[in-house]
């Protein structure tokens, strides 16, 4: 079935960090989605924020491409306004 709704691609890769801690060690797996060339270092400047910690390793795991392709709309989507006034912002 053929649509013409707009569709974007994205590469997103996943990666294991390991950062240091002054009371341990933080590790876990995490994604990204990064269009560019040095994804290693985005990925470590990623670990680095999550942990806190200045000192991470990095290690990719997988990379993957992503199609998301907008579909129908619900009715609560409508409830949203489509403009933001400066003032309506302090809300959120």
């Amino acid at each position: 079935m053929s649509t013409n709704l707009p569709t974007h691609e994205s590469t997103a890769y996943t990666y294991r960090y390991d950062c240091k801690r002054w009371w341990g060690s933080v590790s876990g797996t995490r994604n990204i989605i990064y269009e560019g060339d040095d994804i290693e270092q985005a990925a470590l400047k990623d670990a680095e924020r999550v942990s806190g910690s200045g000192t991470c390793d990095v290690a990719l795991m997988q990379k993957f491409y992503i199609t998301v392709q907008l579909a129908e709309p619900y009715r609560a989507l409508m409830q949203f306004p489509c403009t933001f006034d400066q003032k309506d912002l302090g809300r959120w």
